[in-house]
């Protein structure tokens, strides 16, 4: 995705955080060749991302438990698959 210069959630949260400096080598190196995914990489963890993602991840799981929780009862099979799905879902992102 760095390479390619696609707009994805790291990107978005990079720009939202990083100081000028940061930002100048995020829009230097961003989009460009191989060699410069490193330079993007470094600032991703400067920015700490993957514990912001992480704490993103954790958010959305827990409102959508309590959506889960407040909208569907029981005895409800809707809730069972919906807790299915998100239990699946969510276990995915953290391979």
């Amino acid at each position: 995705d760095i390479n390619d210069g696609r707009c994805t959630w790291l990107i978005l949260k990079a720009l939202q955080r990083c100081d000028s400096t940061q930002r100048a080598i995020l829009e230097q190196n961003y989009g460009t060749n191989k060699t410069k995914e490193t330079t993007v990489q470094s600032v991703y963890t400067e920015l700490n991302l993957k514990s912001v993602l992480e704490d993103y991840r954790q958010q959305n799981l827990t409102d959508v438990q309590t959506f889960i929780t407040d909208n569907f009862t029981s005895e409800n099979k809707v809730k069972e698959v919906m807790e299915h799905l998100l239990t699946s879902t969510h276990a995915e992102l953290n391979l």
